[in-house]
Order: structure tokens, then C-alpha cells, then sequence
């Protein structure tokens, strides 16, 4: 029979799940290397910090997708946690069309262009 450190009925913030067991037992581990918020960016955080005219515009689509695509243009990853209006926030609009696809197409394009041209040397104050 498998032992376990921590049985059912200990109390968990994630209503029976085991995140806060998980990160305690992470952190007391000892040095932990974190990732960059940049590749586990949350929908919620991003929404009410950066998007909080979201929450008075719940029929505006076009709006909430330009919110949406602009967190995902800066982040690596975009999590929508959760089963609140936020969190099923990307279902009711229409997100990476193929406009914006082809967006992040002609970006990815650019940063392959090698960047040619002649220096001119240093610019340097005329006083």
C-alpha cells in the first residue's frame, strides 16, 4: 500500500486539489530558478491590471479579442484559469484570426531580415 504525506482531508485553497501542497513542498525544497511570468502570463492578472474596462464592456467582442491578442503578443503563453467570465473570456470572441496570424507571420518575417547598410561612423555633437 502507497503512503502519502498528505491525505484527503487536509485542507486545500484549491478546493480538493494539491497546488498549495505542491508549491509549499517546491519552495521548501531550497533555491528554486522561477520562470519568467512571461511564459505562464494569467488571463485574470492581465485582464484587471492592465484591461480593467473589460469588466463594464461585456458585449464589446472586437474589444475584448484587441485585449486578448495583445496579452498573448506580449507574453509567451496566455493561461485562462478558472470557469468564471474571464477565465472562458477567450470562447466568446474570436482570437489569432488569420489578420492577426498574419501578423505575427510578417513580424516573424522581419526579425529574419538581415539588416544591411554602410556605417557612417559615430554621430557626434557639433558644439
Amino acid at each position: 500500500m502507497c503512503e502519502f504525506k498528505y491525505n484527503k482531508e487536509v485542507f486545500s485553497i484549491t478546493d480538493g486539489g494539491d497546488q498549495t501542497h505542491l508549491n509549499y513542498e517546491i519552495q521548501n525544497y531550497g533555491k528554486v530558478k522561477w520562470l519568467d511570468y512571461k511564459f505562464q502570463a494569467l488571463w485574470v492578472y492581465e485582464m484587471s491590471n492592465y484591461y480593467p474596462f473589460l469588466y463594464g464592456k461585456k458585449d464589446n467582442l472586437n474589444l475584448k479579442a484587441d485585449c486578448i491578442n495583445t496579452s498573448i503578443f506580449q507574453n509567451y503563453f496566455l493561461h485562462f484559469p478558472g470557469l468564471w467570465i474571464e477565465g472562458c473570456m477567450w470562447k466568446d470572441c474570436e482570437i489569432l484570426n488569420n489578420d492577426i496570424y498574419n501578423e505575427y507571420k510578417e513580424l516573424f518575417r522581419y526579425y529574419d531580415i538581415i539588416p544591411t547598410g554602410v556605417p557612417k561612423g559615430t554621430i557626434k555633437n557639433n558644439e
